[in-house]
């Protein structure tokens, strides 16, 4: 009898499925290695060593037999977080919410680490498609799930940073402070000085939105010393973006023009320019110079829909509409634009566009719906701080 033929009647006698045969064997001689290479592949992404991720990840899809019938379900979804944590690293948007959809269909998993890996993986894909409400939520589930675990501090100092900042997108300032606080602790004691750097823009940020102006300085000012140190343009280009956004909101136009040009110059990467150009158009709209206002507009505007960034089609469009005297900016703002930020959790743009949509009713003499708005602006603005 073949060898073949000899399996098929042991598994036949013994009542086995051919896939539950193919399972016992894969589990029992590559189960333990393929998760350990996994495991090692997904501390790289925490590190936030691209290149290293890269090369374990494509090892380990040369040596196995990834996604056949006969893995083990558990080993597929470590193997699928492990590559959604790697494209988000490398911030590949274009397998984003495949690598989910394909996760979102698996069982839960029974051992901790792989669904805490899960949980925390899920909520940093949140965050990048603006899911705040779901991002914050799901990152709680993985801090409960880290206290029954033993893991590298890296491991929980990447949990506290991405809490403190999809708080910071929430409007929950004090609890950005909170997480920023305790990850930039460990990352300081790893002397990881990059994610160092972004704590203190987290901090600085938050500081600014209660008005600690002087903490907020401090520490905008700490990031450009890193960014300088490190020759990380991207670390320092938004030390400056920050700095212009207070001498802004200080009133001082000219200023916070110049930083906010500054910081242009430095970055590279179209998407991270929007940022600065969004508020190069609010300061240049601000002082009724709406040449140069509509110029930077529209030039976002194509970075924007370029790079499929929703927010900001939506800073950009909101802005032209404004300056071009658009009608249809009413049911734009109020049917979409706030809708919009009331689901992605943002509670300062909700605040924002009610505000601008109060205004804009305000000046055509509109005042019964100008008070509907701006009491959803005071409303909003009155209870950002509270937890979800």
């Amino acid at each position: 009898m073949r060898n073949g033929e000899m399996i098929k009647y042991y598994r036949n006698k013994n009542g086995i499925s051919q896939e539950n045969l193919s399972q016992e064997i894969f589990s029992a001689s590559h189960l333990s290695d393929i998760v350990d290479k996994l495991l090692s592949c997904y501390e790289s992404t925490v590190r936030q060593d691209p290149k290293e991720s890269w090369k374990k990840l494509s090892y380990i899809n040369e040596e196995y037999n990834i996604g056949c019938q006969s893995m083990h379900p558990e080993t597929l979804l470590l193997y699928l977080c492990v590559k959604l944590k790697y494209s988000l690293l490398i911030m590949d948007k274009k397998v984003f919410e495949s690598l989910y959809n394909q996760i979102a269909v698996l069982p839960k998993s029974q051992n901790t680490i792989i669904e805490y890996i899960r949980k925390k993986t899920i909520g940093i894909y949140y965050y990048r498609i603006n899911d705040n409400l779901q991002s914050i939520y799901t990152l709680r589930q993985a801090l409960e799930l880290h206290k029954q675990l033993s893991l590298p501090e890296a491991d929980l100092a990447e949990l506290f940073y991405q809490i403190a900042l999809t708080s910071q997108k929430t409007s929950d300032y004090f609890e950005a402070i909170t997480y920023a606080e305790k990850a930039l602790t460990i990352y300081r004691s790893l002397y990881f000085n990059r994610r160092s750097a972004e704590c203190h823009v987290i901090l600085g940020l938050s500081y600014h939105k209660v008005h600690q102006l002087e903490k907020a300085e401090e520490n905008y000012h700490f990031a450009k010393k890193i960014g300088v140190d490190l020759k990380d343009v991207y670390l320092e280009s938004m030390a400056l973006h920050n700095l212009g956004c207070m001498q802004s909101f200080l009133g001082n136009s000219e200023d916070a023009i110049y930083y906010f040009l500054e910081s242009l110059k430095l970055k590279k990467e179209e998407d991270r320019s929007l940022y600065s150009i969004n508020t190069l158009v609010k300061e240049y709209y601000k002082l009724k110079q709406n040449e140069f206002a509509l110029g930077w507009a529209e030039e976002g505007l194509i970075l924007a829909q370029r790079n499929n960034i929703e927010e900001y089609i939506i800073h950009f469009n909101v802005h032209i509409q404004l300056i071009n005297k658009n009608p249809e900016i009413e049911k734009y703002i109020s049917d979409y634009v706030i809708h919009y930020f009331t689901k992605a959790g943002d509670k300062d743009n909700v605040a924002k566009y009610a505000e601008i949509l109060a205004e804009y009713y305000t000046a055509s003499e509109r005042y019964e719906s100008a008070c509907k708005y701006y009491e959803i602006s005071l409303k909003v603005r009155k209870n950002k701080t509270t937890l979800i």
